[in-house]
């Protein structure tokens, strides 16, 4: 005969652990499937469903009516998932809090729900969380309210209402960076247009949003061997290598962008305003009009990110932390080490 929740809550309150185990078996499979639902990954959901039930274990003898058992398991459930994710959920308030965060690999996402016998396909569930021991995430570029980010080598987009990140179909198989400064696919997104620099140093070209990809880098009129950034400054597509920066309006015509004694010049990060393009790389920082001009010879360290506001430019440098200089002035001025 099968006991009811009432007759094994009596047992487990006399001091007798196998009614408890019964209970927890008979109720496992739900509380998963709920947690699993609001949570979104599998084996985070098992550690909750566990808590849950470590709780219901030391909180029993205060539920006052036995017969609500399965109501009052449910808050608990329901609790503990609304406090994990006050912890860990993802923050979508504005675009640059995007680039600040650590996303979930969601091909990792993936790869538990194929593991664990369901249906393999092409997308995967929307999760607005991150866990700090996945570093899956490389690229990330947003057009619009359209997202794209690199995860496990895979390139995939989101646009507010979808239930589920799309996999654009592109992959990266080349070697790991040997920077984890430069981990990941170079990207840059205007409206459909799409540019993806693997670390191969291929580069692919997409009108359409990613549903379809051209590789174009043996057209190009450029040798190099790997991507420094991307960016675009209106219509105009700037990718920058370890050989010189090239430029495109339309995608097809390229040419290479040089100083003003046809020197090709390395830069390592760009930034834009809505007139002028900068760029900053070993030799210097540089402002872009037909070709590149010095503005400054020599940059504090190794650039990692480059911003231009209100005539004055801000450097974050890889050892020495973050400098400013005025577009006029003569010096870098330390900000924060």
């Amino acid at each position: 005969m099968v006991e009811n929740d009432v007759q094994l809550i009596r047992r487990i309150l006399s001091g007798d652990d196998e009614a408890f185990s019964i209970l927890v078996q008979k109720h496992q499979k739900s509380v998963h499937a709920l947690v699993w639902r609001k949570i979104g990954d599998f084996h985070i959901a098992e550690e909750i469903t566990q808590d849950t039930f470590l709780r219901v274990y030391k909180s029993l003898a205060t539920l006052k009516d036995p017969n609500l058992f399965a109501g009052w398991l449910y808050v608990i459930a329901n609790r503990l998932c609304i406090n994990w994710s006050e912890k860990n959920t993802f923050n979508v308030w504005t675009r640059e809090a995007l680039a600040y965060e650590l996303w979930t690999s969601v091909e990792e996402v993936k790869q538990d729900h194929s593991s664990d016998g369901h249906e393999e396909s092409d997308s995967v569930p929307v999760t607005l969380y991150f866990r700090k021991k996945h570093w899956g995430a490389g690229g990330f570029a947003v057009s619009d309210e359209t997202f794209y980010i690199e995860c496990q080598r895979r390139l995939f987009s989101w646009e507010p209402g979808r239930r589920e990140w799309r996999n654009t179909g592109l992959i990266d198989a080349g070697e790991q960076p040997h920077s984890e400064l430069d981990k990941g696919f170079k990207l840059a997104v205007s409206a459909e247009t799409v540019y993806v620099g693997k670390r191969d140093g291929k580069l692919f070209q997409s009108f359409d949003g990613g549903d379809s990809w051209k590789e174009i880098t043996s057209s190009l009129p450029l040798h190099f061997n790997r991507f420094n950034e991307i960016v675009f400054a209106g219509a105009t597509v700037y990718v920058a290598t370890d050989k010189g920066v090239l430029s495109s309006q339309n995608g097809e015509d390229w040419r290479v962008i040089t100083d003003t004694m046809g020197t090709r010049i390395v830069i390592d990060r760009f930034a834009a305003n809505s007139a002028t393009v900068y760029g900053a790389g070993d030799t210097g920082v540089y402002r872009l009009k037909t070709e590149w001009q010095q503005i400054y010879p020599e940059v504090p360290g190794k650039v990692i990110s480059l911003i231009v506001s209100n005539d004055r430019l801000y450097i974050a440098t890889e050892q020495r932390g973050l400098f400013h200089i005025s577009l006029e002035a003569e010096a870098w001025v330390g900000m924060m080490k």
